[in-house]
């Protein structure tokens, strides 16, 4: 599925540009004012081989989808169901080393909101993941019956 909502087509966008032509770009490729525009919805997760991997950075958006601030937690620390959609998502960018969109919905203060979200793979080397730019948007919201 595409990302429809535009800032996830800008840092869509955006990671092309600094992919070129390798495969994936690396974190050293991006200043980081250039996240300005979608730091309150970007969670920055940092991977080593088999682990699921460390969330190192939370957007303050990004709390009441997850529960709580997870920044410095590995992404198993998520809730049930957010945590498997975030790690069902990683590992088909680690499987498939390309970015892969989505929608999930979660009741949130009894509403029931669907987020629109992306992940973009990073790579120090070209071959292997390294950290995962993952990023949501609430796109829908109604009352849960």
């Amino acid at each position: 599925m595409e990302s429809s909502h535009l800032k996830l087509v800008a840092l869509r966008a955006l990671w092309e540009r600094k992919r070129g032509g390798k495969a994936m770009p690396s974190r050293a490729d991006f200043d980081v004012s250039e996240f300005k525009p979608w730091l309150g919805n970007l969670m920055l997760i940092d991977l080593v081989e088999a682990d699921a991997g460390t969330i190192r950075l939370c957007g303050t958006n990004l709390l009441s989808r997850f529960g709580g601030d997870f920044t410095g937690c590995s992404v198993t620390a998520l809730p049930n169901e957010v945590g498997a959609s975030v790690c069902s998502s990683i590992d088909r960018v680690r499987r498939t080393k390309t970015v892969t969109s989505g929608t999930h919905m979660r009741v949130i203060n009894g509403k029931r909101v669907t987020f629109e979200e992306i992940v973009l793979p990073l790579s120090d080397d070209g071959m292997q993941v390294k950290t995962l730019l993952f990023a949501s948007y609430p796109v829908k919201s109604e009352q849960a019956l």
